[in-house]
């Protein structure tokens, strides 16, 4: 087996899993690499780099601490020659043509090993280094924006394989400025600098720091897809994308880069010119990427050129546009901040205006009512608008066949509504809109009106693109969660529940005025019946008719009914069936008899009362039962009294037979 013990070897670690690919800086590596010489590979790299390096002429050594990783790579290379120990094991080694640390300086050292600061690490890599040769390394950013953004501390997803913090060396370069000091201290020649985006773990975008620094700033259409996807699935405080493209606007991307991947020359620097910026559009995981080149132009503006064209991809939904992303870099605001500013300022007039200039370039394209595949992808992030005209931030990818116009419109216009709401920004729409309705605002300010079936149609699309794309969409793919948008949408709860809490107080002070008003009510109810029953007792005794003298009640004397006695029904025979009149004079029936037998005074008002306070609603049920209980006492009360008054009408009567009787 191919693998050279140099001491200090790990036999039961292991540095894997592999990081992911390296377009750009494989490309970056074309340029600088010599045509045939020696290369060294520092400790872990992508498979496919290593790959890419045996592919070309010359010899090829890597370094690599584990053991078991030293065994694998030989074993898939055979024709590769591999050193498994610490670093200092290389020191009598013969120099090398190009020495490579992309990894950086951190997987370098055995256990076995005594701990090196960075600026040791550095001095023994470019001892490594023969005359003319190169280094190409990277160095992570100890205050760059990821350092910003993740919600957990450095420190604290710390594994087995991190044995040193960050951020506590004090010899590890703040800035590409020391960094380059750095290099000439250790007798090397720097050549070119590069900032890496979006993460140190996977470069896909290297910009100069000279052209960061430079006046014009970099337009947006380069500084999205520089931050593209690069926190998927992690949790951070704060939108990565937002972040990165203002520290590009305020020329400050150099130095918040996550990643510095520099070049160096032991010797006099070569006559060669670099790129201003090298970009991998791999977005899309499971599909091929393609390297482009960023060139700025004489009048400040910024030109892509394809240098390493993307294999075809497998037969699927999705396609590649052949020189789609090639050409001018576009100019302007990104579309959805231009949007997200207009609602921050309540200024409707303004996000009608971007929805319409949308709408307006959507149609411009359509043929039929259906747009190309390439524009499926305009999304408010995805598209740039200097107020004029409109362009995609990335024009390389394709569905495969025409999609409604329609469609994509309300597909954008509902992917910005669900990014507004979810991030907890201000709007001018009430807090309970949902993003279905948002979808239905934001159209009806550009002039347009959803229809039914419409809102279906662009859910399907989005559908079929996160299918064809794996998740990720160029450019910007998913937003990951931000933990600052979580406290917006906190506060913004906490604001609904006051408002809510406030409505509550309000309804209650209106139930407890209503409440006291009933009282005052049932108070003056009880009132008037406390007068209805004084007024009654008052008129009772005075109505009230004395017995005639001697006459009692039989049943007060006791004595039985004689046998064969007629009923005293019978016996008490209306006045117009006997021929007698009523006397000349005579008081009504309906005068001589108690209360009971005619409606109470008062009784009117007490039923105004009660259907007063049925109106309202608020007459509680012991009031109701009180008042069907006084119903009854009033109901049972006027069967009493004429009860009573028929067996006073029929002792009226018996007297005056037997007065009768006795005259005769």
């Amino acid at each position: 087996m191919n693998v050279r013990l140099v001491g200090g070897e790990m036999l039961l670690w292991s540095d894997g899993p592999e990081r992911p690919g390296c377009g750009a800086v494989r490309e970056l590596l074309c340029r600088v690499l010599p045509e045939d010489g020696r290369t060294l590979l520092l400790g872990p790299h992508p498979a496919e780099l290593v790959a890419w390096l045996l592919a070309r002429p010359g010899e090829v050594c890597v370094l690599l601490r584990s053991l078991p990783d030293a065994e694998l790579l030989a074993a898939r290379h055979p024709g590769l020659a591999v050193h498994c120990g610490r670093l200092d094991g290389l020191a009598g080694t013969e120099p090398f043509d190009a020495v490579l640390a992309l990894d950086g300086f951190g997987r370098l050292h055995s256990a076995e090993s005594e701990p090196r600061t960075w600026r040791e690490s550095l001095a023994e890599v470019a001892g490594l280094v023969a005359p003319g040769g190169i280094l190409a390394m990277a160095t992570p950013n100890d205050l760059g924006i990821h350092r910003f953004v993740e919600a957990e501390p450095a420190d604290r997803a710390r594994t087995d394989a991190d044995w040193f913090p960050p951020g506590f060396d004090a010899t590890h370069p703040p800035g590409h400025r020391a960094l380059l000091a750095e290099l000439t201290a250790a007798g090397l020649a720097p050549e070119c600098c590069y900032a890496g985006f979006p993460t140190a773990e996977a470069p896909r975008v290297l910009l100069a720091v000279d052209e960061l620094e430079s006046a014009d700033p970099v337009p947006d259409a380069v500084a999205v897809p520089s931050c593209a996807r690069g926190f998927d699935g992690r949790a951070v405080l704060a939108d990565p994308t937002d972040l990165a493209r203002r520290a590009f606007r305020h020329g400050l991307a150099g130095h918040l880069a996550p990643l510095w991947v520099t070049v160096a020359r032991r010797g006099n620097p070569a006559a060669w010119q670099p790129p201003a910026g090298i970009v991998d559009d791999g977005v899309c995981a499971p599909l091929p990427s393609a390297v482009h080149e960023l060139v700025r132009e004489g009048d400040g503006g910024w030109v892509r050129r394809v240098v390493q064209p993307a294999p075809p991809p497998p037969p699927g939904p999705l396609r590649r546009v052949p020189g789609g992303a090639a050409g001018p870099v576009p100019r302007g605001r990104v579309l959805e901040e231009v949007m997200l500013d207009g609602c921050v300022r309540d200024d409707t007039a303004a996000v009608g205006a971007a929805v319409t200039a949308l709408a307006a370039w959507l149609d411009a394209h359509a043929i039929g009512g259906r747009l190309p595949g390439r524009l499926a992808f305009a999304t408010a992030d995805n598209v740039v608008w200097d107020g004029e005209r409109l362009d995609l931030v990335d024009g390389g990818w394709a569905l495969d066949g025409p999609v409604p116009s329609r469609a994509v419109l309300l597909r954008a216009l509902r992917r910005f509504a669900a990014r507004l709401l979810g991030t907890g920004h201000h709007h001018p729409w009430p807090w309970h809109t949902d993003p279905d309705r948002l979808v239905e605002a934001l159209a009806a300010l550009g002039g347009h009106t959803v229809q039914p079936g419409e809102p279906e149609l662009a859910l399907s699309l989005d559908a079929r693109i996160r299918e064809a794309t794996g998740g990720g969409e160029p450019p910007a793919g998913e937003a990951p969660p931000v933990y600052r948008d979580l406290l917006a949408v906190r506060n913004g709860l906490a604001d609904r529940l006051a408002e809510a809490q406030a409505r509550i107080d309000r309804l209650e002070a209106a139930l407890t005025s209503r409440e006291r008003s009933l009282h005052a009510t049932r108070e003056k109810l009880e009132a008037a019946r406390e007068k209805l029953e004084a007024a009654r007792e008052k008129r009772r005794p005075a109505r009230a008719e004395p017995r005639p003298p001697g006459v009692e009640a039989r049943s007060a004397r006791g004595k039985p009914r004689p046998a064969g006695a007629e009923p005293r029904s019978a016996r008490a025979e209306p006045r117009s069936a006997r021929g007698e009149s009523r006397p000349a004079g005579a008081e009504p029936r309906s005068a001589r008899r108690p209360g009971p037998g005619r409606r109470p005074p008062g009784a009117g008002i007490l039923r105004r009362a009660l259907r007063f306070l049925r109106r309202r609603g608020g007459e509680p049920a012991m009031g109701r039962r009180d008042g069907d209980a006084a119903s009854g006492r009033r109901r049972g009360g006027t069967v009493a009294g004429r009860r009573d008054g028929d067996a006073a009408s029929g002792r009226r009567d018996g007297q005056a037979r037997q007065s009768t009787q006795s005259r005769s």
